[in-house]
């Protein structure tokens, strides 16, 4: 048998490492199109931020709230606290 000669081992071996060689590529270029989707990332971004949002903010809604839903007693004391803040400095500048 020569050097050129290939036997059908080869051949199946030559396939099979070109099958696995392009399926590499395909990878390779799929991660290279995911990393430069830019619209994609960002709406990918904003979704993580927009549920970190709403997290955070039933947090909140817990801590502000008492057991029968209504708000915490201080919670209304510092609301009232600064209306009449606001008030004041109005009244105040109003009067200058």
């Amino acid at each position: 048998m020569s050097d050129h000669e290939s036997t059908p081992e080869s051949v199946a071996a030559a396939e099979h490492a070109v099958e696995q060689a392009r399926a590499d590529v395909a990878e390779t270029l799929d991660a290279l199109a995911a990393k430069f989707d830019v619209k994609a990332r960002a709406t990918e971004r904003a979704h993580a931020t927009a549920d970190a949002a709403k997290e955070q903010a039933h947090l909140l809604a817990d801590r502000v709230t008492t057991e029968r839903g209504g708000p915490e007693p201080w919670l209304i004391a510092a609301a009232v606290g600064v209306v009449v803040g606001i008030v004041g400095v109005v009244v105040l500048h109003r009067r200058r």
